[in-house]
């Protein structure tokens, strides 16, 4: 979904498929690993402690739309913001384009 550091993206293969029809995932960050396959497919619960990470995906889930998603500004080369959802956009745009 967005990049975040610390994130199980490049070890969500190894870990187990899901044993039940609930999928927890405490630290969720991005959400890796459920995100990783068809895991999305069960009901996921996410436990995030920080606040700024918890915030976004509560916009992502209930509030925001695809247009709202697809319109986020892109930050240029140089440019700053103190905006958290904007940093982790462009964070996100950087690692995908590597």
């Amino acid at each position: 979904m967005f990049y975040y550091y610390g994130r199980k993206k490049q070890i969500a293969k190894y870990y187990p498929k899901p044993n039940y029809d609930t999928i927890i995932e405490p630290f969720a960050g991005s959400a890796a690993y459920s995100l990783y396959k068809d895991n999305w497919k069960k009901k996921v619960i996410l436990i995030e402690k920080d606040e700024k990470v918890y915030d976004i995906w509560r916009w992502l889930i209930h509030d925001a739309s695809e247009n709202d998603i697809l319109n986020l500004p892109d930050l240029k080369v140089g440019e700053k913001s103190s905006e958290f959802l904007h940093i982790v956009h462009a964070a996100t745009k950087m690692a995908i384009s590597f």
